[in-house]
C-alpha cells in the first residue's frame, strides 16, 4: 500500500509538472507569437509613414503647425504628452482608444525634425514607432516594442550625376551649332523633359549627351528628363559599388530609363544590353532653385553670420594650398586659413579654381567657375566626421579646362590625368570641358588616347554635361577627355562633412537612412 501511495504521488508530482510545463510552453508560445505580431506592427506602421510622406510631402506643415488632418491623426511630435495609439484595419488607421482595445496591438508614431541652422524645413526626421501588446486588459500589463527609423531629404550630393535636362547647354552652340537658341523672353525650347521636345522642335535641335564604354560611372546616375542616353553597355559604364548594382533614375515616361543612342539618334553603338535590368522610374522629380536669388541668399546669410569672404570682379581667382587660400581679384589678394569661421567664399563675377584642399569650404561664383589646375583634397577619408571638402557652386557653367592627349602609344601608366575632387552645383548651366570645338593638338592617333578625368564628388548641373566628342563608330575619345568618376558618398552616411551654403533641390523627396529595434520590453 504504501508502495502505491509513492508511486501514486510521483505520478502525480510528474503530470502536475508536465501540465505546468505545457502550460508555460503556451504562454511563452503565446508571447512569441504576439511579440512577432508586434514588431510586424511595429514595421508596417513605418512602411506606411514612408509611404505617406512620399506622396503626401505636406504631411510635414500638418505637422509643424499642429493641425489635426486624418492623415496625421496617428503621429506626434516628440516631447508630446498625448498617446494617439491606433490600430490598422483593412489598411485604414482606427483609434485604439477604449477598453474593448485593450487586448490587441495598437501603435503611435512619434516625430522628430532635424532641421539646420536658419532653415524652417526640415532635412531629416527621426520616426519612432512605440507599439503596445499582450496587455490582458490592462494598460498596466502592457508590453512594449519600439522601432526607430531615420529618414532624410534627397539632397544632390546624394548622386554623383543629377541633371534637370539631358541636353546639350545653350553655351555649347560653337560646338553643336544646330543646338536652339534661347529665346529673346530668355526661354529655352530644350529645357522640357524630351517627350516635349521631339514633339514639338525635333531631336536635333536639342541634342542630347550619351554614356559610352569609355566612361566608368561608379555612383548613383539622376535625370529629371525622361531617360540617360548610352552608346555602349551599360554594365560597362554604370560599375557596381561595394553596395550592388550603380542606381540610375528617370522619368522613363516611354517606360525606359536608359535609351540607346544607336535608335535615338543613328549612332553604331553596341546593342547586346538589356536596358530592362537597369534604372528606377520616378514618380516626382529634383528641380534646381534659381540662380541669381540662390547666390543673393547664400552671400546675405553667410555675409550676416561673418562666416563669408566677398570678392568681386571680372575674374577672380582662388588658389587652395592647404588649409590656406589665396584670393586675387580687382586689383587685390587675400590670403586666409580656412577654419570652421570661414565657410563660404562669393564671387560676384566668374572665379578660376585650384590646388590643394585640407579643410571645408564653399565657393559660390555668380558667374562662371572654371578649374584650371588639379583640385584635389589632401585627406580623402571615407570617414564621414573628418575628410576635405569642397563645394562649388556657380549660376553659370563650371568648366574644366583640358589637357593634351597623349597621341600615340597610349597605356594606363602614361595616360595624362586631370583630376578634380569637389562637389560641384550648376544652378543655370552645366559642368563641361572647354575647346571640344578646337582640334585636338597634337591629334589623337588610333593608338593614343585622350587624357582622362578622374573626378571625385557630386555634380549638379541644368543641361547634361559634356566631357569630351567620341567617334560614332568606334566609341574613341577624340577631344576632352575621357571618364572615370566616383561618387563622394560621405553625405549619404552623415551631414557632419557636408560643406555649408551647398545649394539644396526643389522637391522634397525622401530616402531611408536606416531601421531598428531598440527597444523590446
Amino acid at each position: 500500500m504504501g508502495l502505491f501511495l509513492v508511486v501514486l504521488t510521483v505520478m502525480t508530482t510528474t503530470i502536475v509538472m508536465m501540465l505546468s510545463t505545457a502550460a508555460k510552453e503556451a504562454r511563452n508560445t503565446a508571447q512569441t507569437s504576439e511579440l512577432t505580431k508586434a514588431r510586424a506592427l511595429a514595421s508596417s506602421s513605418l512602411d506606411d509613414f514612408y509611404a505617406r510622406l512620399q506622396t503626401t510631402p505636406d504631411i510635414i506643415d500638418d505637422l509643424q503647425r499642429g493641425t489635426s488632418q486624418p492623415i496625421v491623426s496617428d503621429m506626434i511630435l516628440t516631447g508630446s504628452s498625448s498617446r494617439p495609439w491606433h490600430y490598422n484595419e483593412r489598411g485604414a488607421r482606427v483609434s485604439c482608444a477604449g477598453t474593448d482595445n485593450l487586448y490587441r496591438a495598437c501603435y503611435f508614431l512619434e516625430i522628430a525634425f532635424i532641421t539646420a541652422s536658419g532653415e524652417t524645413r526640415p532635412d531629416a526626421l527621426e520616426v519612432t514607432a512605440n507599439v503596445r501588446y499582450d496587455c490582458r486588459g490592462s494598460v498596466d500589463r502592457c508590453r512594449t516594442v519600439t522601432f526607430e527609423q531615420r529618414i532624410r531629404a534627397w539632397q544632390f550630393t546624394d548622386f554623383l550625376f543629377y541633371t534637370q535636362y539631358n541636353v546639350v547647354s545653350p553655351s555649347l552652340r560653337s560646338v553643336f551649332p544646330s543646338r536652339s537658341i534661347v529665346q529673346s523672353n530668355g526661354v529655352d525650347p530644350c529645357a522640357v523633359p524630351a517627350s516635349g521636345r521631339v514633339s514639338s522642335i525635333g531631336q536635333s535641335d536639342c541634342p542630347t549627351v550619351a554614356y559610352t564604354d569609355n566612361d566608368k560611372v561608379t555612383g548613383p546616375v539622376y535625370t529629371a528628363d525622361d531617360f540617360i542616353v548610352v552608346c555602349g553597355r551599360p554594365s560597362n559604364i554604370f560599375t557596381a559599388t561595394s553596395g550592388g548594382q550603380t542606381r540610375v533614375y528617370a522619368r522613363a515616361t516611354n517606360g525606359q530609363v536608359l535609351r540607346n543612342a544607336s535608335t535615338l539618334r543613328g549612332d553604331t553603338c553596341p546593342t547586346d544590353w538589356d536596358p530592362a535590368s537597369f534604372g528606377t522610374t520616378l514618380s516626382a522629380v529634383l528641380r534646381l532653385p534659381p540662380g541669381r536669388t540662390t547666390f543673393n541668399q547664400a552671400e546675405l546669410r553667410a555675409t550676416t553670420s561673418g562666416s563669408a569672404l566677398r570678392a568681386t570682379g571680372s575674374t577672380v581667382s582662388v588658389v587652395f594650398n592647404g588649409n590656406q587660400v589665396s584670393v586675387s581679384g580687382a586689383g587685390s589678394t587675400n590670403s586666409l586659413t580656412l577654419s570652421p569661421l570661414m565657410k563660404v567664399i562669393t564671387v560676384d563675377g566668374d572665379v578660376e579654381l585650384s590646388g590643394e584642399i585640407d579643410g571645408r569650404v564653399t565657393v559660390f561664383a555668380s558667374g562662371n567657375a572654371t578649374i584650371v589646375g588639379d583640385l584635389k583634397y589632401s585627406n580623402k577619408t571615407s570617414d564621414t566626421g573628418l575628410g576635405d571638402v569642397l563645394g562649388v557652386n556657380s549660376i553659370g557653367d563650371i568648366i574644366i579646362e583640358p589637357i593634351s592627349p597623349k597621341a600615340s602609344d597610349c597605356t594606363a601608366a602614361n595616360q595624362p590625368i586631370r583630376v578634380v575632387n569637389a562637389l560641384l552645383v550648376s544652378l543655370n548651366g552645366t559642368v563641361r570641358t572647354a575647346n571640344l570645338n578646337v582640334p585636338t593638338s597634337p591629334s589623337i592617333t588610333s593608338t593614343g588616347c585622350a587624357p582622362k578625368l578622374e573626378f571625385f564628388g557630386a555634380m549638379a548641373t541644368k543641361y547634361q554635361g559634356v566631357f569630351g566628342l567620341y567617334d560614332s563608330f568606334s566609341s574613341q575619345v577624340l577631344r576632352g577627355y575621357s571618364k572615370n568618376f566616383s561618387h563622394d558618398d560621405r553625405s549619404t552616411r552623415s551631414g557632419v562633412f557636408l560643406p555649408p551654403y551647398l545649394v539644396t533641390p526643389v522637391g522634397l523627396q525622401w530616402v531611408r537612412v536606416d531601421i531598428a529595434e531598440v527597444f523590446d520590453n
